[in-house]
């Protein structure tokens, strides 16, 4: 059974991808999903470590990002896509920010099927 967060998430997902696609219909073939996560900085962090963190040379480790992609894919299923059975490349950053959290999804057809 799927967490209500989860749920909550997957139900954001969808209406922001409907508002990406505007009106146009799901894209037909093999799918590739570029995505990156942008995660804010705790403020309880100094200085130095979130320097860290911007350079890059800290990586957000609090959630796990296989269920972030799979919250993703299964909020823009029937939108972006017409099935996510068709995503057939993903590829996925996580990074700290010193702005807000985001997260960017890029997705494009490789292939017509």
């Amino acid at each position: 059974m799927t967490p209500p967060e989860t749920r909550a998430y997957e139900n954001l997902v969808k209406r922001l991808a409907r508002a990406a696609m505007k009106g146009e219909p799901p894209m037909l073939g093999f799918i590739k999903l570029d995505v990156q996560i942008f995660c804010a900085i705790p403020q309880s962090w100094s200085m130095k470590k979130r320097g860290k963190a911007l350079r890059g040379e800290l990586m957000p480790t609090f959630c796990d990002v296989s269920n972030q992609l799979k919250a993703l894919e299964d909020g823009m299923n029937g939108i972006v896509y017409i099935d996510n059975r068709f995503v057939n490349t993903i590829s996925a950053r996580r990074q700290y920010t010193d702005a807000e959290e985001k997260v960017s999804v890029t997705a494009s057809v490789l292939e017509p099927c």
